[in-house]
């Protein structure tokens, strides 16, 4: 994401029934909302903070 100068992307893996893990991308404006309708997790709040706040950057 440095590389990319992304301070926030969606990455998208694929496990196989074998437990190994594939990267197929990183989105920069990937689907999270759902994850934090189902879970309650405040996921914008953290994207957000994340996004205002230099000190939070990788």
């Amino acid at each position: 994401m440095n590389r990319l100068g992304l301070r926030f992307g969606a990455l998208d893996f694929l496990v196989t029934p074998d437990g190994e893990w594939y990267f197929l991308e990183i989105n920069p404006n990937g689907q999270w909302a759902w994850i934090e309708q189902e879970t309650g997790l405040p996921i914008s709040d953290a994207i957000a903070d994340a996004l205002l706040t230099p000190e939070l950057a990788i």
